[in-house]
Parts: C-alpha cells; sequence; structure tokens
C-alpha cells in the first residue's frame, strides 16, 4: 500500500570526473542530493450503468533521491560553482531554484551570472516573494526573467538579459500530454 518493494530503475548517470590522457588532468564534477516526493499521473475512470456509477482515480506517487550539480573544479585554482536559493520553489515544493553560478580562480570570485525568477499564476507573473494562496501555489510554474553577469565586485558589467513571455494559456499540472514534471504540454504549441 504505496511503498515500492525492489522496484527502482536507474534514469539517470552523472558524470565524475574526466580526464585529458595527454596531460593527466581531471576536470572534477561534485553534486548535492536531494529527495524528491511528488504526485505523477493521475488516471481517471468513470463507469455508469441504470443503476450505479462507480468513479476510480489512480495516482502515482514518484519518490527518490535526485542529484543537482554544486561544482566543477578544473583545477585547484579554478571552479565554477552552482549556487541554489535558500527557499523551496512554489511549483516544485522539494526543490530549491539555481540562483547564481560563479567563476572562481584561487578562491576568488572573477565572474558570476545572477538568475531572478517569477512564476507564472492565472495568466500573470508574481514575484518569487509574493504571497500565494494554495491554489496560486498549485496553479504556479516558475519562468525565468533575468540573467545578470557581474564582476567579482558584484557590479553588472553588462546589461542583464531579459525575457519576455507570451501569457496566454499557461496550462498547470495533470493534464492529456505532460512534460517531465507533469505539466500539460500541448501538441500544439
Amino acid at each position: 500500500k504505496g511503498e515500492a518493494t525492489n522496484k527502482f530503475i536507474v534514469g539517470k548517470w552523472y558524470l565524475s570526473e574526466v580526464v585529458n590522457p595527454l596531460i593527466n588532468k581531471k576536470i572534477i564534477y561534485s553534486y548535492d542530493t536531494y529527495n524528491v516526493d511528488m504526485v505523477g499521473n493521475k488516471l481517471g475512470f468513470v463507469a455508469v450503468s441504470d443503476t450505479r456509477t462507480s468513479n476510480n482515480l489512480t495516482v502515482e506517487r514518484i519518490k527518490g533521491v535526485a542529484k543537482k550539480i554544486k561544482q566543477i573544479e578544473f583545477s585547484n585554482k579554478e571552479k565554477v560553482e552552482f549556487v541554489y536559493s535558500l527557499g523551496y520553489r512554489k511549483d516544485l515544493t522539494f526543490d530549491k531554484a539555481l540562483e547564481e553560478i560563479n567563476i572562481k580562480y584561487d578562491n576568488e570570485i572573477k565572474k558570476k551570472w545572477r538568475f531572478e525568477y517569477g512564476y507564472f499564476v492565472d495568466g500573470n507573473i508574481k514575484g518569487v516573494n509574493s504571497s500565494f494562496t494554495q491554489d496560486e501555489q498549485y496553479k504556479s510554474r516558475m519562468c525565468l526573467l533575468s540573467l545578470s553577469k557581474t564582476d567579482n565586485t558584484s557590479l553588472i558589467t553588462e546589461p542583464p538579459v531579459k525575457f519576455e513571455y507570451f501569457i496566454g494559456n499557461i496550462l498547470t499540472d495533470f493534464g492529456g500530454f505532460t512534460d517531465f514534471w507533469n505539466y500539460e504540454v500541448s501538441p500544439l504549441n
């Protein structure tokens, strides 16, 4: 009743290192792990006869341990760090958003990329720090609003890249055709 037994599959492989055989230098990849626990596919069925109606709803639960990139180390002095938000996402409540990518040399940040997000909700975009009703949180879907490049003093060195969206029919989860996270995807869009 709910707990899978010996029904696990490997769905992804992660690089741990790449070695250049000519100079014997390594690039080392490090990851953070986090738990995934979310509702998956829903399948409903209604049977009607002359005397009664029968409803059947099957809900898939997705549980597991996932990884996200934390650092790429090119040498003792050269690194790329991936920094995630302190708070959890509204749409995927087990996950955190990528906030920064830091390029470090000799443990000092030389360049940094910062990501700014919002959420599609009911035909609008709400800020990540906005308050959400339970219904809005259920319908929300994260979107990237801008990407800024800064130097080691955190001053923006180039104008940020801003993203605009046509906010027509933003779909919520658990429809007919779905993406990896069970959000509806129209085959016509």
